[in-house]
């Protein structure tokens, strides 16, 4: 098993997290793009592959009182018709 530190929003908060890498099939890094009143940011192409995401689909953002964010594909709603 190999672990390693990873530094997250170490400039802003100094918090990092344990990550066994054995666990980890894809990481990288992203800029954010802020413009006036709008806020962008780049899902990679690894990503997108792997979720087969299209244009409009959502993307969940849950970010926890300990500052841990967690980014999410959204699932369709599920209906009789689609059960």
């Amino acid at each position: 098993m190999t672990n390693v530190l990873i530094p997250i929003y170490e400039y802003f908060i100094g918090i990092a997290m344990r990550i066994n890498l054995d666990e980890v099939k894809y990481i990288t890094e992203t800029s954010l793009t802020i413009r006036g009143t709008r806020r962008r940011t780049t899902v990679p192409k690894e990503i997108v592959d792997h979720f087969g995401f299209n244009d409009g689909d959502k993307i969940r953002w849950i970010l926890f009182r300990d500052d841990r964010l967690v980014i999410v594909p959204t699932k369709s709603e599920v209906t009789p018709e689609t059960a």
